[in-house]
């Protein structure tokens, strides 16, 4: 326990310089990728990206479509119903686990098991499968922590007054744990826009529009490293690089605006 007025003042004194370290450190690489990327960012770019853009796009979506039923009930199922027995905490443990595991393992198991095993083509499919799984826990362990914060009287209320399950959960527990799920949706969107290991053995390599979510493709992130690996892969070398880690930027930020956008017209709603 801080038990006197000086340590106090320092945990005050290191959290401020912590902070504005983060702020600063953000900020000066965000300003990076916008000055380096800006001189490389022109119709030409966007116009060789634009397969790279839907692909990336529809690999967050349909990810999402994936985990964010499974995350959001799967958080409800462990925090609701259930007791905190031996098989919950197995399952907790296993969820914390799978958070930790590296991206190129994620890789090498969508290879082996949806490629080689089950005898997936290499598609936009494949790669989004193995991306749900990834983010995954991060829905899950969101979702749950929003669950905490909801007054367990009020689910018991609900249910003594006759309300079922799922009605308990579609206007009781859902409305009021938005907030975490919107958080876990934008860390989601994130780590599947920017990632590339997971991805790169599944996606395939085509360049052009996927009509389709059974269609190869390529991402802006998987572009991005075959261009740092290989400088010659694009007609500007390294420049190209910073134009589509702008693009990668700009899109995370749209995305986040927009889910932000629509929890505001949810909660608007919901009054």
């Amino acid at each position: 326990m801080l038990n006197h007025p000086w340590q106090v003042k320092l945990i005050k004194i290191l959290t401020y310089l912590a902070t504005i370290l983060l702020v600063l450190l953000v900020f000066w690489m965000v300003s990076f990728i916008i000055i380096q990327g800006i001189s490389y960012l022109n119709m030409t770019l966007l116009k060789e990206s634009s397969s790279l853009i839907i692909t990336t796009l529809m690999v967050v979506f349909l990810a999402l479509l994936i985990a964010l039923p499974l995350g959001i009930f799967s958080a409800i199922y462990l925090q609701v119903y259930t007791n905190n027995g031996k098989l919950v905490k197995m399952m907790r443990f296993s969820i914390d686990s799978l958070n930790g595991v590296p991206s190129i393992i994620f890789g090498l198991f969508a290879l082996s098991f949806f490629i080689y095993y089950l005898g997936l083509n290499r598609s936009i499919f494949s790669a989004s499968l193995i991306m749900s799984i990834v983010v995954l826990p991060l829905i899950i362990k969101n979702t749950e922590e929003a669950i905490k914060t909801i007054d367990i009287a009020q689910i018991q209320g609900s249910l003594a007054l006759g309300a079922s399950r799922f009605t308990t959960i579609n206007r009781v527990i859902i409305p009021y744990c938005i907030d975490g799920i919107i958080n876990g949706v934008i860390l989601a969107i994130g780590k599947i826009v920017g990632e590339t290991a997971a991805i790169m053995f599944v996606i395939g390599s085509a360049s052009s529009i996927p009509k389709s979510f059974f269609e190869p493709g390529s991402t802006l992130a998987t572009k991005l490293y075959l261009i740092i690996q290989e400088p010659t892969y694009s007609s500007n070398g390294i420049g190209s690089a910073y134009g589509i880690a702008l693009i990668l930027l700009l899109i995370v930020v749209l995305l986040n605006l927009l889910v932000k956008l629509v929890n505001h017209i949810f909660m608007k709603r919901r009054g």
